[in-house]
């Protein structure tokens, strides 16, 4: 997409800094968190546009560490590493390179919930996006029997089409924007906190 088609900034709280971090830095990271509703979260706009990547979502740590985890990932994919597709592992990404990481598809209605600030840089359109997970301590991934279930609260899976496969129930018939305004979102830039 060209520049010249990308949505007027001022026609969005976050616009001139989406704008900014897309211009110098290649993505812009969206923090998303609010004190009575687990879980935070942490999105990029832009890898798709600069990169033509999907888009990373990540659910449940702490946003600086979701935001670094963003920022490592698109730093992989602008080296020159194969595109992330739904299934692909990393053998070592967490934890100081001790874990590892998994990719799936985020459904295109998850994405448009969760996602509202890419939705309206790419125009309502939904692009390739992909969410990163972590494992537990014993190295389960979500959808995996042994997965720790006092975390599943903190990373739903967004690969599963029903609220509740994906463990997005408290989420039904809301989405971020109303649910947080522009006040409960946090932007952070590749080089760090906004």
């Amino acid at each position: 997409m060209d520049r010249k088609f990308w949505p007027d900034p001022e026609q969005h709280p976050m616009g001139p800094k989406v704008h900014f971090d897309i211009q110098h830095f290649g993505w812009h990271i969206t923090s998303v968190s609010a004190p009575m509703m687990p879980p935070t979260y942490a999105y990029s706009t832009g890898l798709y546009e600069t990169l033509r990547v999907p888009e990373l979502v990540i659910f449940g740590l702490h946003p600086n560490q979701m935001a670094a985890a963003i920022n490592a990932l698109g730093a992989l994919q602008r080296a020159g590493r194969s595109p992330f597709a739904s299934g692909t592992r990393l053998a070592r990404f967490w934890e100081d390179d001790t874990l590892p990481a998994a990719f799936g598809a985020v459904q295109p209605h998850w994405q448009r919930k969760v996602m509202s600030v890419s939705q309206w840089f790419y125009r309502q359109r939904v692009v390739p996006a992909l969410q990163c997970y972590w494992p537990d301590d014993a190295g389960n991934f979500p959808w995996e029997p042994h997965f720790d279930k006092q975390l599943a609260l903190f990373q739903p899976t967004l690969s599963q089409p029903s609220a509740k496969k994906a463990g997005m129930q408290h989420w039904t018939g809301i989405d971020e924007w109303s649910l947080y305004g522009p006040f409960g979102i946090e932007p952070f830039g590749p080089g760090g906190s906004a």
